[in-house]
């Protein structure tokens, strides 16, 4: 991490140096006799390397003398930014505003008056940021928000053409702060002044459904979701008196999330007593430029649904943290996946997020690819998705746009050899057997050829 920090340093030196240096003729600037530019010795270890570095410079230098228009450091540094993060389609530089609303999201609370938003359709009217619904018992709420009113300015600024980005961040900030705006409801303007609180958006919502199919939908995997989890569970038995006749988990069209909040879900999920050994237990590795370790292991598994049938529903659009639950439930014959489409999205690469010093913001790199499965057993999921065990109808036609293998520069599924797998896990008979149970009280039913 060091060496990246200095690496990053130096060329933001060098490049500014350059800049500062250069003049903006349309002919270069001749350099005095003997004024060499010298690379430092930490950036090569070999002189390929050297010259490979010379040239990016040289390339620098270029377009801020040459170019058609005077090009500003800031420009320059940005557009390197962009080429140093096209190697794969979820690596990039995050600004300072963007990393701070990530952080807010994977963490599960923050301040702000909560309101659910996106932008007007193309060519409505009036022009701004459609309110979808303020949050239940939130300070939108409480001062009157609704479904379909639109945003068109917020403080002294208009909404008109912003990026959904730059709203958030204006109605976002600090607690017991107000926020002024302006919205449009039924063609009359309505000022608001919102004192902004702390928002704990729900991840999971539960319901008990017929039958004793305690329903649970996960739709993004943060920082508050296991506790919220645990909750969901304790309140489903309590509202059936009992042991219930089985679990659905819904995870259709969650994004992902922490990579850790994926773990601490399947200890909940798995019992840690029923592997024979650590290698059996595994549950995630990673392979890192060719290595491979494992990562996450079931073994202080606790089972919180008591060894109860589980079904878990995915769709085309699951992706990362979702399908390695989903797969590894799977794989560890802990649930039977129902899915609408032939298979989830296929995201199985690690995002780190290193903070940047200058600045601030951060970087997002593509650091690892994940494989699921006991050790010696690692299936990847990248490009490959998770496949169902039972097909349903979809509830609309809407069969995914996207996937992840068919992303412009989009890492290659791992080789992983899993023929000699020794651990083997089935999903029980009678869980099996209770899936057309499940299915009715979901109100979904099996395509007609299946």
């Amino acid at each position: 991490m060091r060496k990246g920090w200095f690496i990053a340093g130096v060329i933001s030196a060098l490049l500014f140096a350059f800049v500062a240096n250069t003049t903006d003729a349309q002919q270069p600037k001749q350099r005095a006799p003997g004024a060499v530019l010298t690379v430092p010795q930490t950036l090569t270890s070999s002189e390929e390397d050297r010259v490979l570095w010379e040239r990016l410079f040289e390339i620098t230098r270029r377009f801020e003398q040459n170019y058609h228009r005077k090009l500003t450091p800031k420009e320059i540094i940005e557009a390197m930014q962009r080429g140093l993060t096209s190697f794969d389609p979820h690596s990039s530089v995050m600004s300072a505003e963007a990393f701070r609303q990530m952080q807010e999201v994977t963490r599960g609370y923050f301040g702000g008056i909560g309101v659910e938003i996106r932008a007007t359709a193309e060519g409505s009217l009036p022009r701004g940021i459609l309110v979808i619904a303020p949050t239940e018992g939130s300070a939108g709420e409480r001062a009157g928000l609704k479904a379909g009113d639109v945003i068109i300015t917020i403080g002294s600024k208009s909404t008109a053409t912003m990026k959904i980005e730059e709203v958030v961040g204006l109605l976002r900030g600090e607690v017991g702060q107000p926020v002024d705006f302006v919205v449009v409801r039924a063609g009359t303007q309505m000022p608001f002044r919102i004192t902004r609180e702390v928002i704990r958006p729900r991840h999971v919502r539960f319901e008990l459904k017929p039958g004793g199919i305690g329903y649970i939908k996960i739709s993004q995997f943060s920082e508050t979701v296991p506790a919220q989890l645990k909750e969901a569970v304790a309140s489903l038995v309590e509202q059936y008196k009992g042991p219930l006749a089985g679990f659905v988990f819904d995870f259709r069209d969650n994004p992902g999330g922490l990579l850790n909040v994926a773990d601490e879900i399947l200890d909940l999920v798995l019992d840690g007593t029923r592997y024979p050994s650590e290698d059996a237990a595994a549950t995630v590795s990673l392979e890192t430029r060719g290595a491979r370790h494992v990562l996450m292991h079931a073994r202080r598994g606790v089972d919180i649904l008591k060894g109860a049938p589980l079904w878990v529903f995915v769709n085309g659009r699951s992706a990362s943290a979702s399908e390695i639950v989903a797969g590894v439930l799977k794989l560890h014959g802990r649930a039977i996946i129902v899915s609408p489409h032939d298979r989830t999205f296929g995201k199985g690469t690690v995002q780190t997020i290193i903070p940047l010093r200058v600045n601030g913001g951060a970087v997002r790199l593509t650091t690892s690819q994940y494989l699921i499965g006991s050790r010696g057993c690692e299936r990847p999921v990248q490009g490959v998705g998770v496949t169902p065990d039972v097909r349903i109808m979809p509830e609309r036609d809407d069969p995914p746009k996207r996937r992840e293998e068919l992303l412009e520069r989009s890492i290659p599924s791992s080789d992983v050899d899993s023929t000699q797998c020794a651990h083997h896990f089935r999903v029980p008979e009678a869980h099996t057997a209770l899936t057309d149970r499940m299915l009715e009280a979901m109100s979904v039913r099996r395509p007609l050829a299946q």
